[in-house]
């Protein structure tokens, strides 16, 4: 028969184990509750840097999946080495999807050349890559993208540069450079000193390509460019300039154009409406990078 002690050594031994088996389900409870209170669609940590467009371009994408951005967008390529982001929206200029792109590229992009295209259909000068969703869980890189030059250190153009800088105070319109060419590759242009805010109609024959200096030293400018008159009609392309930079040659029949500083007064709205303060988007997503990034994770 066992003893008193020997009892107590074997009822202390199964009160242990039932112990740290409370312990292990209070545990894994807790985990399951931390899993559940995650966004689904939590990222990956962004890519290591290697000094290749890929891998930026690849965490730019993660940057617009992590912010809500449409997973069936298209990503495509243009002929000039623009990553092309084409949501398909209908409406002109949708300014919320091009302030996640704008700001996932300031980020991300280390001044690689990115536009968002509105409109059903991607331009004939555009490969398409896949969906946004496809390229981020495949982890697809895509190569061929270019990086935007240094406005001081460009070359190729047939005029001059202005190496001008400007103050940093809000204003209602301030003022970027285009460089117009009626041929495919940026020969012969034409300078604008172009106002923001206001659409630019050539009034006459399309251009075939342009580049664009932004001579701000502090803000990024959105630069879109239509194939048609008046700045309306669909199928605006806008492309990110930063500042001091310079958007090489671009291929894209070109009729009118629209460039907005992030300092002006009418940043973001609708060019063919003035300073209009109605939301015309109805993409609802914010984007809430600044808040979740924590030494360089999503």
């Amino acid at each position: 028969m066992a003893s008193i002690k020997s009892i107590s050594t074997i009822l202390k031994f199964v009160m242990s184990v039932l112990s740290y088996s409370a312990l292990a389900g209070a545990i894994d409870r807790a985990e399951t509750t931390l899993a559940c209170t995650r966004p689904h669609n939590y990222p990956d940590v962004p890519l290591s840097r290697d000094n290749t467009t890929a891998t930026d371009v690849l965490n730019v994408q993660q940057c617009l999946r992590a912010n809500g951005y449409p997973v069936n967008t298209t990503v495509a390529v243009d002929q000039s080495g623009t990553l092309i982001i084409h949501p398909g929206l209908t409406f002109n200029r949708p300014s919320n999807y091009i302030t996640a792109v704008r700001r996932c590229r300031q980020l991300y992009g280390y001044g690689l050349a990115t536009a968002v295209l509105e409109g059903p259909v991607l331009d004939p000068e555009d490969t398409p890559i896949g969906t946004l969703l496809d390229i981020v869980l495949s982890g697809r890189r895509i190569t061929g993208v270019r990086r935007l030059q240094r406005a001081t250190e460009a070359t190729g153009t047939s005029q001059p540069l202005p190496t001008d800088g400007s103050s940093y105070m809000r204003r209602s319109s301030s003022y970027y450079y285009s460089f117009m060419s009626e041929e495919s590759g940026c020969g012969s242009d034409e300078k604008f000193i172009d106002t923001t805010d206001m659409c630019q109609d050539n009034n006459k024959n399309s251009f075939a390509s342009f580049m664009v200096r932004n001579p701000n030293a502090k803000y990024d400018l959105d630069f879109t460019a239509w194939p048609h008159h008046d700045c309306i009609k669909g199928n605006a392309k806008t492309y990110t300039v930063g500042p001091d930079e310079l958007l090489s040659c671009t291929k894209r029949k070109t009729y009118s154009w629209y460039g907005a500083l992030a300092d002006d007064d009418c940043y973001g709205d609708d060019p063919s409406s003035s300073c209009v303060t109605k939301d015309v988007n109805t993409y609802t997503g914010t984007y809430k990078v600044w808040q979740i990034i924590v030494e360089g994770k999503y």
